[in-house]
């Protein structure tokens, strides 16, 4: 998966969870955080991202371009989108 910078992205709750202690699940880009029981999503992309937002799932993204692995978990603000 390649990786975008997405920008003025909003958390309303950070997460202190780190994405390499998730529990793995069979799905590529979601791991399963014990500690709330939700299913935690990778955005990489945009429209990953809108997919969330839609469905009030809860994320990680990579704070840097050049991040190895996501640092950014919790759940996003609605207020994101962007009409076009």
């Amino acid at each position: 998966m390649s990786k975008e910078l997405i920008r003025n992205c909003k958390f309303r709750y950070k997460c202190d969870q780190k994405w390499e202690e998730l529990i793995d699940t069979d799905q590529y880009g979601i791991k399963f955080c014990k500690v709330c029981q939700e299913n935690v999503h990778l955005c990489g992309h945009e429209d990953t991202l809108i997919a969330a937002l839609k469905n009030n799932w809860c994320v990680a993204m990579y704070a840097e371009y050049d991040e190895e692995i996501p640092t950014l978990l919790g759940d996003v603000e609605s207020g994101y989108f962007i009409k076009k």
